[in-house]
């Protein structure tokens, strides 16, 4: 029955890798042409928050906000609010390049953050692994051939502070899905987390121009907002409530391969030699993290 769940886990946080490499090209046919950044976020946020709290209808799982309270406040900050607004305004100061290769430090920055908050052993093994998935997205980033110099350094700052605050929350969120159902705490973060975006998003939400968006942007919208946030997030807490916070981050390497391989599909792009032993390295490295994670069970 464990290894069964091991597999679902695992299962779990590859569809998250692979909802979010969709998610990439699906966003920019969206955003900044038909709703600016920051309104794009409180659509996604509000919308997600809906369903997570219909899908909760009937669950009773009290919190225990003595205890708890400010934990969650700081999930919704970390792990939703500071963390998108960062990545979408970084995201559009910078270049893509920069964007991708900045994404690989949230998995070290869980490493390390496991090490101090949850004194997480990690190992000789698991650092091997760490560092052969983040060579293999270094190739990836590389093979694309920009010139890393271009970029804003503000915008690459804030995506430095975006990867750390998902960390953070992956960490300040494993103590929660140990005491709550995955649902119970999703539902209350993006409740927060609401709260603290729509102040800085709405003036762009209301400037969303719904009349221009034809049928491809509305059902990329939709895709977005109930499997690019509502899904995602309900996975990654899912697998969280199950494994080590770690071995969630290590996931974030195979993002770009995913991100790569959806690429051809919307931009013909070519899958090279490159990227190939790239996404040989990525898998490989996160195979010897959670290998090593299953052995010492």
């Amino acid at each position: 029955m464990e290894s069964i769940t091991h597999i679902k886990t695992h299962v779990a946080l590859i569809a998250v890798s692979l909802i979010y490499g969709v998610s990439y090209s699906v966003i920019k046919t969206i955003t900044p042409e038909f709703v600016a950044p920051f309104g794009f976020i409180v659509y996604r946020v509000f919308f997600a928050g809906i369903g997570m709290w219909i899908l909760a209808l009937g669950k009773i799982d009290p919190i225990d906000w003595h205890s708890d309270g400010f934990r969650l406040l700081a999930c919704a900050f970390s792990g939703v609010a500071i963390n998108q607004l960062l990545f979408f305004k970084g995201i559009s100061m910078t270049t893509a390049v920069h964007g991708g290769l900045l994404m690989t430090l949230i998995p070290v920055f869980v490493f390390i953050l496991s090490k101090i908050m949850l004194k997480e052993v990690l190992g000789s093994v698991r650092l091997i692994g760490l560092t052969i998935a983040f060579l293999g997205t270094l190739m990836i980033v590389f093979s694309s051939g920009a010139d890393l110099t271009d970029g804003d350094r503000l915008g690459d700052m804030m995506l430095v502070a975006n990867s750390f605050s998902f960390a953070l929350y992956l960490i300040l969120a494993k103590p929660l899905m140990a005491k709550y159902h995955a649902l119970t705490v999703t539902k209350w973060v993006f409740l927060f987390a609401f709260v603290m975006v729509l102040p800085v998003g709405y003036q762009e939400a209301q400037e969303a121009q719904w009349s221009r968006m034809g049928f491809p942007e509305m059902i990329g919208l939709i895709y977005v907002i109930l499997f690019g946030t509502l899904i995602v997030y309900l996975l990654n807490n899912w697998a969280l409530k199950r494994a080590k916070s770690s071995t969630v981050g290590i996931y974030v390497y195979t993002q770009p391969v995913f991100a790569t391989i959806v690429a051809l599909f919307f931009y013909g792009e070519l899958f090279t030699f490159i990227e190939g032993i790239a996404t040989v390295f990525i898998f490989g490295g996160v195979y010897l993290v959670t290998s090593f994670v299953k052995s010492r069970r």
